[in-house]
């Protein structure tokens, strides 16, 4: 990939929203509670933490996507993935993501927990 390219690319990420619907989180919240919102949302990651979810009444016409990030990364990561999926007819209702543990290089002083790993496991309830 040229430079040109990759800042190209890296300047439409950066306009990208990345984040749970209202509605998603209203329905997370009501079914599951305040704790499970916070650690799915990631809000203190801001637009990289998560995203997923529609709006409204909708038809799923396709299975649910949810994709799970490296050990030192974040949701942001699948950005491309969304993108992709979406020019395929997914919805944001069909296309999830969430920040599971510490962000960036603390995840690496700490390793890969069991909580971590049951964080994304227990999302397939969702």
């Amino acid at each position: 990939m040229s430079v040109l390219k990759l800042i190209s690319f890296t300047y439409f990420l950066s306009f990208c929203r990345s984040e749970l619907s209202n509605d998603f989180r209203q329905f997370i919240r009501q079914n599951y509670g305040e704790t499970t919102l916070r650690s799915l949302e990631r809000a203190d990651l801001g637009s990289i933490g998560s995203f997923g979810g529609g709006t409204g009444p909708f038809i799923r016409k396709h299975v649910p996507l949810i994709f799970v990030h490296g050990m030192a990364s974040t949701a942001g990561t699948s950005i491309p993935l969304r993108i992709f999926y979406e020019s395929k007819g997914y919805t944001g209702a069909e296309l999830y993501a969430t920040t599971y543990g510490p962000y960036g290089h603390r995840i690496m002083e700490g390793g890969m927990r069991c909580e971590y790993v049951q964080q994304v496991r227990s999302t397939r309830c969702i």
